[in-house]
């Protein structure tokens, strides 16, 4: 379930990103760095560990993407929940299954190709120490 909670996190970032809902550049870049670690922890889960997303397909509430309180909200309690507890999290979107309030199902397998990547931000070996 923890990487079915990773493509979440890595279309809300990106989608979120993408409409520029952090409003200010540093929160921006913070977005855009936040939705390539939630892809790179994707890519762990499945790869090192071998974990399968129960879906790819996600409903997101559009109210999610309404504007920059709402957007930042809904990460800030994300975040908490995943932190705490990746079980709570798979049932609170209703991984696979249309939500009853208006939104759009997001395919993880699209928006992974253009979730952004910042080299400055983003470490793909993180024992390694960049000089």
């Amino acid at each position: 379930m923890a990487a079915t909670a990773e493509v979440l996190a890595t279309i809300v970032n990106t989608v979120g990103f993408e409409r520029g809902l952090g409003g200010d550049a540093t929160t921006q870049r913070n977005i855009k760095a936040a939705a390539r670690e939630e892809l790179q922890h994707y890519f762990v889960l499945t790869g090192t560990f071998g974990a399968k997303a129960l879906t790819k397909q996600i409903w997101i509430p559009d109210a999610v993407f309404a504007d920059r309180t709402s957007f930042l909200s809904t990460l800030e309690v994300g975040d908490q929940i995943f932190c705490n507890a990746y079980l709570i999290g798979t049932a609170a979107f209703g991984f696979g299954a249309k939500g009853a309030e208006p939104g759009s199902f997001y395919s993880f397998e699209e928006v992974r190709r253009r979730t952004p990547d910042d080299p400055d931000v983003n470490t793909r070996f993180p024992d390694q120490i960049r000089a």
